[in-house]
């Protein structure tokens, strides 16, 4: 039986999207409705959804004892000095403040937490309860249907073998399964960031108004699941204008309309909350605190294989930055959040070695295949057999075709963007992932590449 030419791509990525679904259902079934470790970041998504449901408003709630998420931690406690004394310190001071990380106030809306996720894990919620089988699946089918975008960008740059190929890899990506069972925000934010990169590849070969509104509605829908996304639109736009084309000008404007449309009632509200303009999250200071003090995370660097070295840690400057400021009552979270970042800073200048040191951390966590979450042998065979193979074949392939520039320097910017952002703010796999599929793309138009090369019949 001949297939019909028209139908059998769309036919062959729907068997990809297959293909994914069932592996990342035979990764989350027998999870069912369990809690899977770690439990801080997905305790508060499930608390913020659980939140707006049950108290109306994106925040903290009153109290912080409750769900699965505490109970399960009330019968497993952590061993004894399993987590740093400066943290436990933190976190019972935070606790009697009622401040969580001493920024946002317990039952009271908040601008800590880009809404969008919040919003899905609220309504999952809703329909679900603490059924966490059904939340699993949500991220399963989304993580599942980036397949399809991950395909088009890799069909429009390069061609239809490289975007089934990436496609097919996607489908099978370990750390894109394994994020299916933890409920956090980077299978969302993997997903809308591969459809607003979708769309900017269209807006730049055919433009319209269609794909301008629609490339900037993604972006707003990105930017709303992690917000600090926002500087990549400078580099989008770049890319557009460098087109040389009039028509390409107007379009960025329109896609750039479409973005401020769909964030303005984030921006309106946090104005009507706050008294004042907020575009990004408030808790930009507390991760400057964070990544910064080597004592509060020293288990995270240790499970990591980093210590930090001795001589630096004894020769710390302004010292005093390390219990974190405290704040009277009244202080709002966005004058908390603008005094730890100034002090976060002038802490960073203080200490350019300690700095530099734990952003070479970072980067090599963040290019690396060892994370925290899981440890051993299997998944660093796992991690060297597929981040480990793709990223040096992405370089390659982007060396090799350095005459198609237009096509792979966005895709290299991208994950340019994600590592370089990151170096500076923290460390860990799951923060390059959103840039992962762009590199497989890169990667996957290796080998197509090779096999014309080495097979393609010479002229006479």
């Amino acid at each position: 039986m001949i297939i019909d030419q028209k139908i059998a791509p769309n036919r062959a990525v729907f068997i990809i999207f297959l293909i994914a679904l069932a592996l990342r259902l035979l990764f989350i079934l027998p999870k069912g409705n369990d809690i899977a470790p770690p439990l801080r970041d997905q305790n508060t998504y499930y608390a913020l959804g659980r939140n707006i449901v049950e108290n109306g408003y994106l925040g903290a709630p009153p109290e912080q004892d409750f769900g699965p998420y505490y109970e399960w931690r009330e019968k497993n406690p952590p061993p004894m000095g399993a987590i740093p004394e400066i943290r436990q310190k933190m976190m019972d001071r935070w606790d009697a403040e009622k401040h969580y990380y001493g920024v946002v106030k317990w039952g009271a809306p908040s601008s800590f937490f880009e809404p969008l996720y919040p919003m899905l894990s609220a309504a999952m919620y809703w329909l679900f309860g603490d059924r966490l089988l059904f939340h699993r699946l949500m991220l399963a089918v989304m993580s599942s249907a980036t397949c399809f975008f991950v395909f088009g960008i890799g069909r429009r740059l390069f061609n239809e073998t490289t975007g089934y190929i990436a496609a097919l890899i996607c489908a099978c990506y370990p750390y894109f399964i394994f994020y299916t069972v933890i409920l956090m925000s980077e299978t969302i934010l993997i997903f809308f960031l591969a459809v607003s990169v979708y769309y900017f590849v269209r807006l730049r070969d055919e433009p319209s108004l269609i794909f301008a509104m629609l490339f900037g509605i993604a972006l707003g829908l990105t930017f709303l699941t992690r917000s600090i996304v926002l500087g990549l639109i400078p580099v989008f736009i770049l890319l557009l204008w460098l087109e040389g084309l009039k028509s390409r000008f107007v379009l960025s404007i329109l896609a750039l309309a479409a973005f401020v449309m769909t964030i303005s009632p984030w921006i309106i509200r946090n104005y009507n909350l706050h008294g004042q303009f907020v575009l990004l999250s408030t808790r930009g200071g507390y991760n400057i605190w964070l990544r910064n003090n080597p004592f509060y995370y020293a288990d995270e660097l240790k499970a990591l294989g980093y210590r930090v070295p001795q001589e630096l840690l004894d020769n710390i400057k302004y010292r005093e930055f390390l219990d974190y400021p405290q704040f009277p009552p009244e202080t709002g979270e966005v004058e908390r959040n603008k005094v730890i970042t100034q002090e976060g800073i002038k802490y960073i200048k203080a200490n350019p070695k300690l700095f530099a040191y734990l952003c070479w951390i970072r980067l090599r966590t963040l290019i690396g295949v060892k994370g925290t979450l899981a440890q051993g042998m299997i998944y660093n065979i796992v991690g060297y057999l597929s981040f480990g193979i793709i990223f040096p074949l992405a370089l390659i392939a982007f060396f090799l075709q350095w005459k198609k520039w237009r096509d792979t320097v966005p895709l290299l910017l991208i994950f340019l963007y994600f590592i370089g952002v990151y170096t500076l703010t923290h460390d860990g796999i799951r923060y390059r992932l959103p840039a992962d599929p762009y590199m497989i793309i890169l990667a996957a138009s290796l080998l197509p590449l090779i096999y014309h090369r080495l097979f393609k019949p010479k002229k006479a």
